[in-house]
């Protein structure tokens, strides 16, 4: 029979750990049975994904997870590990896998723990890597005490998903002043948290509550800060001297601006919230500013954030707002 040829098993190497890290790892171990090609090409793949939903049990989870560890080939380092969590997962578990990718210069590491009815809490210890440069954690718990810092040198780009701050430890690259500690679940505590983090250029805050009196983000290298959903009971202080894009984007909160050199501008909410800036606006070059449902009573505040973007080159509003200037 002509059958055509196999190009697929073919492609190199790395194109095939790439296209394998789209799967699950549980799925890519399958590809096993294709052919003596793809026997033993998981054992190299540098992407790890790994999600409790996929298996009936989490001792059969636990089992499995073991098994891939032990089984890969330890000289190929990671670059990325994706770890998802549901249910009475064991936290001395998690901290191994945390600690194999640790130990294999993993480069970007997402932690989910959803649905998680026992407290799972990371310690500070953990995150001490020379090679993260990625780090996303959604409804995580980090504890951390007065002088305790991430000691990632190398990381670029963080990502908070429902996580909440519930202390007035100040979130920065120096040192803090309080000694409250908080044991809520996906809290976290932070005391010049970023002080070992000199290469951080973006971070996300999304569905964050925070819950501190004087809650400032503050980075001597931030580039990017987007701040999506959640909620402040206070003025959050964004102090980053060399940030250029802002994003604030239906949050319910206060916001106050300390950025000489910002220059693009993305403001989205249901109802008018304070915007200041301690500079003004004169750096910007674009903004897009949409407000659903403005208040009469907020019309010359809106009026007076407007009036300081005399400077932009481009400038989109939204409907509700023009009409804050008709009526």
């Amino acid at each position: 029979m002509n059958l055509p040829a196999d190009r697929l098993s073919s492609l190199p190497d790395d194109i095939i750990n790439k296209i394998l890290s789209y799967i699950e790892t549980k799925d890519a171990i399958k590809t096993s049975i294709l052919s003596s090609r793809w026997k033993n090409t998981w054992k190299s793949i540098p992407y790890l994904n790994f999600d409790t939903d996929d298996f009936d049990s989490l001792p059969k989870f636990t089992e499995y997870v073991t098994h891939v560890l032990s089984s890969r080939n330890n000289e190929i380092e990671l670059s990325s590990v994706k770890l998802c969590f549901r249910g009475e997962i064991s936290q001395a578990f998690v901290e191994s896998i945390m600690n194999y990718a640790f130990s294999h210069n993993v480069q970007k590491m997402t932690i989910i723990c959803s649905y998680v009815r026992k407290h799972i809490e990371f310690p500070l210890s953990l995150f001490i890597s020379r090679s993260l440069k990625d780090l996303t954690l959604f409804e995580c718990s980090i504890s951390t005490t007065i002088k305790s810092s991430w000691d990632l040198p190398t990381l670029t780009t963080l990502h908070f998903g429902r996580v909440n701050f519930r202390n007035v430890i100040p979130f920065q690259d120096g040192e803090s002043t309080s000694t409250e500690v908080s044991h809520a679940k996906a809290d976290v505590e932070y005391g010049g948290l970023f002080s070992k983090c000199p290469n951080l250029k973006n971070i996300t805050l999304t569905d964050c509550d925070i819950y501190v009196d004087d809650f400032t983000v503050f980075h001597s290298q931030l580039s990017n800060l987007s701040i999506k959903n959640g909620h402040s009971y206070s003025v959050v202080n964004v102090v980053a001297p060399h940030l250029k894009d802002l994003s604030v984007v239906k949050f319910k909160g206060d916001v106050k601006i300390s950025a000489p050199k910002l220059s693009s501008l993305t403001y989205e909410s249901e109802y008018y919230t304070e915007l200041y800036s301690a500079y003004g606006f004169s750096s910007l070059e674009k903004v897009d500013f949409y407000i659903s449902y403005p208040y009469d009573e907020d019309a010359p505040k809106i009026i007076h954030v407007l009036q300081q973007f005399g400077n932009v080159k481009y400038l989109t509003l939204g409907l509700e707002v023009v009409e804050v200037f008709i009526f």
